[in-house]
């Protein structure tokens, strides 16, 4: 990125290391277990198109049951699109 830089813009590393999001970032109000899933589940192409994992290929890696990583991953995405403001506005 910083190779990629427009003439005129000047960018100054603050620090590096590792990412801990914020307390209104909305990973950050996911439970540790369902971060570990999550991760898994987008690292194992989950959410690609076409979905290139199953629960059951989740369940494998992460050491939890396959209903369990359902359940898991339907509070995750309970908890994403409640954060969203979506409007009312037709389609």
């Amino acid at each position: 990125m910083l190779s990629e830089q427009r003439e005129g813009v000047r960018l100054e590393v603050e620090r590096t290391g590792s990412y801990t999001p914020g307390p209104r970032h909305i990973v950050s109000r996911l439970t540790k277990r369902q971060r570990e899933v999550l991760q898994t589940a987008v690292g194992l192409g989950y959410y690609q198109e076409p979905c290139e994992a199953t629960h059951n290929e989740i369940a494998a890696v992460t050491g939890l049951s396959e209903t369990t990583v359902g359940e898991h991953l339907r509070k995750i995405e309970a908890t994403v699109f409640s954060s969203l403001h979506v409007g009312t506005t037709d389609c």
